[in-house]
């Protein structure tokens, strides 16, 4: 058969253009007009996959936001900051980067999945929970690198196909609120953190 015409500059080849792979060639325009229509269909799927990872977290938190409101608060753990803010430019400009560095973030599991620090809660998944996160987070991380390679043709029909996608799923999965009510007098919701 004939070979593929691919380019690393803007061009609208339609027959013989390969995507990703020589088998995923398009030798036909009935073939090229799938590989669009599916590429458009990849790109609602990842809007949609992205809404359900953030309702995933949603739910743990309301989930474990009602475990908390039964438990007694100063039956939790707390952590403080070993770093005192100084009035320093440069220690303030060192504080946040040293906190960070101190990993404390990374050891902040507990049986009790949250934290008190500063009279604010922090709440956490439990491991099960985050393994599962970070598996949907690899799956959409690798998808949008599929998408990336799917640009990089620089073919003017899979780009707008992705951008009119991308468009229709934020559309149709990303409809929510703005912001939380401005003036909700609920005292758990101003102490609780994400």
């Amino acid at each position: 058969g004939s070979s593929c015409k691919m380019s690393m500059l803007w061009n609208w080849y339609s027959i013989d253009t390969c995507l990703i792979s020589r088998t995923w060639k398009n030798d036909t325009k009935a073939k090229f007009a799938g590989s669009c229509v599916g590429v458009f269909f990849l790109l609602i799927a990842v809007q949609w996959f992205r809404r359900v990872m953030r309702e995933y977290k949603r739910t743990i938190l309301q989930n474990k936001k009602s475990q908390l409101a039964n438990t007694n608060i100063s039956s939790l753990s707390t952590k403080t900051n070993n770093f005192k803010l100084q009035s320093s430019p440069i220690q303030d400009f060192l504080v946040p980067i040293l906190s960070c560095l101190s990993h404390n973030w990374f050891w902040a599991l507990n049986s009790q999945n949250a934290i008190v620090k500063n009279d604010n809660i922090y709440i956490y998944p439990n491991v099960l929970e985050h393994i599962f996160y970070c598996a949907l987070d690899t799956i959409e991380w690798s998808v949008h690198h599929v998408v990336m390679l799917l640009f990089m043709y620089f073919n003017g029909y899979i780009f707008i196909s992705c951008m009119v996608g991308a468009m229709v799923g934020y559309f149709l999965f990303h409809y929510e609120p703005m912001s939380k009510q401005a003036n909700s007098t609920n005292d758990e919701e101003k102490r609780c953190c994400r």
